[in-house]
């Protein structure tokens, strides 16, 4: 039995070459021989990844060794989280048919070890794409960023809220009774946050970017919490409208995939007037806590208060045999501003 499998060709120092065959290509398509199952592995299908911006630190040059993130060199397989279905398996937790989540090589087939799966995922009258969005890791990051961080009453920004973090994020937000305004990059994508239920949005195109957003926070044209997955040029002018005492909550920072050099924050003589907190956040501290999380991301979401429909959900089908080639470039779509809002997701198959 072959599988299809990508490898990382080179270490990113910039935006990735996503195009294949090329000296400089980001990554590689090989074909290749599955080697027969040994005791406690699993062969699994896909049939669906996750993309996510954490990947672009998993093959960042410039990533730092000491972060605690995982690190994939070159020669070794791309990686993902993901969907997959069991084909065959060599460990007692796992049958055939079964439907799982874990951590997963860009591949149609992979043969993983029990322990790189994270479970069955049980039948649930939510779409079975919860697992990577709501419920997965954008969703988990919103959970504990904002429960761990806010309080009944505070007005929350949050950036990138078409995104699949900053959608949840915008939602547990008000399901936590905060004022809450978004913050993207078009008309379009501000009246779908405010479907989602935030009290505003604003376009950080829209030559008034500023003066709408102090007007978008109420009365004292200020926020308590920043909620953050961009950096650079957006948190430089938000942190002019922090509350004193406020805290920015840095839990991406998107600004720099394309050039590092628009990470420059200028305004630091603010964050000492106001005696702000800029704390870095990651989800790996919480992972122990996810099924609290699991808990109440589920029970809002029957609630009505936490969408799953597909109109939250970016899904690029490539479950065409011809189409499996295009997988890092529906990753590439997170580079993407003019992007559809909602979790980006690659369709590989769907489960028999």
């Amino acid at each position: 039995m072959t599988t299809r499998v990508f490898y990382l060709n080179q270490q990113i120092e910039g935006i990735p070459n996503l195009a294949l065959g090329e000296p400089s290509s980001t990554f590689r398509l090989a074909t290749e021989k599955l080697q027969p199952l040994k005791d406690g592995q699993v062969l699994v299908k896909a049939l669906y990844f996750s993309n996510d911006p954490l990947q672009f630190a998993w093959i960042n040059k410039a990533s730092n060794e000491n972060a605690g993130l995982r690190r994939i060199f070159p020669g070794e397989p791309m990686g993902a989280l993901g969907l997959a279905q069991v084909v065959d398996s060599k460990a007692d937790q796992y049958r055939p048919g079964d439907i799982v989540n874990g951590s997963f090589d860009w591949a149609e087939y992979s043969i993983v070890s029990a322990q790189a799966i994270t479970g069955k995922i049980p039948q649930s009258s939510l779409p079975l794409t919860t697992a990577l969005s709501t419920t997965g890791l954008t969703g988990l990051t919103a959970y504990f960023g904002i429960k761990e961080h806010v309080k009944e009453g505070d007005t929350v920004v949050v950036s990138a809220a078409s995104g699949a973090t900053g959608l949840v994020a915008v939602q547990v937000a008000k399901a936590l009774g905060c004022r809450v305004v978004g913050i993207t990059g078009s008309d379009e994508k501000c009246k779908f946050v405010q479907g989602l239920g935030a009290d505003g949005c604003v376009n950080y195109n829209d030559p008034e970017f500023i003066g709408k957003l102090k007007q978008a926070l109420g009365e004292k044209g200020t926020c308590n919490v920043f909620f953050d997955a961009v950096g650079g040029e957006i948190l430089d002018k938000v942190i002019t409208l922090m509350a004193k005492n406020g805290l920015v909550l840095v839990v991406g920072f998107i600004s720099g995939a394309k050039n590092p050099a628009k990470m420059a924050v200028r305004n630091w003589p603010i964050v000492i007037a106001s005696r702000l907190t800029i704390k870095g956040f990651n989800m790996s501290d919480y992972v122990h806590r996810a099924p609290e999380a699991v808990v109440d991301l589920t029970k809002w979401s029957l609630e009505g208060k936490i969408r799953n429909d597909p109109s939250v959900l970016n899904v690029v089908d490539l479950s065409e045999e011809s189409k499996f080639a295009d997988i890092p470039k529906a990753w590439g779509l997170l580079f993407d501003e003019n992007k559809k809002p909602g979790k980006v997701l690659t369709k590989l198959a769907d489960p028999k």
